[in-house]
């Protein structure tokens, strides 16, 4: 079923409630195959390429934050008012880094994947929510993560 129609408060509130609906549970599910996969058909891969992509879901969220603005009133607002900009800088860089430990075509995967992300998600967020959740940055580390992995996996194929 579509959840447009819902509100941003609407949303807000569903948030705050620690149960986990199905659609929760399906992703979370998702997520984890999805990884357990990847990660499986990269255990022959050179050593750097999962640290690399698990490096880029841990960095990501930092950058989303950075560039958006926090909703709600939760940790996500919290950590969105104490990040700073040069926080955010040295976040980019080890980023960067991480990913050309991979060599240079993985690295340009990796930050492709980021870089589209990012941007995609801090839209999708703002229309829906009108800037991002701890929730949201959760969701975005997952994402980065699974979307890296998959990359890297169709690369190790090429």
């Amino acid at each position: 079923a579509c959840r447009a129609w819902r509100s941003p408060e609407r949303i807000h509130e569903i948030l705050k409630d620690s149960r986990i609906g199905a659609h929760g549970a399906a992703a979370i599910v998702l997520s984890l195959l999805i990884r357990a996969h990847a990660m499986a058909a990269l255990l022959t891969a050179p050593w750097t390429w999962i640290p690399a992509a698990v490096a880029l879901s841990r960095g990501g969220p930092v950058l989303l934050a950075a560039v958006s603005k926090p909703a709600g009133e939760g940790l996500g607002r919290r950590f969105r008012q104490e990040l700073e900009g040069h926080t955010a800088v040295v976040v980019a860089v080890q980023c960067i880094a991480a990913a050309f430990l991979c060599g240079l075509w993985p690295a340009i995967a990796l930050l492709a994947v980021l870089g589209l992300a990012l941007p995609a998600a801090r839209v999708y967020f703002h229309r829906r929510l009108g800037g991002v959740t701890g929730d949201c940055l959760g969701a975005f580390s997952q994402v980065v993560e699974s979307a890296s992995l998959v990359v890297l996996v169709c690369l190790r194929s090429v």
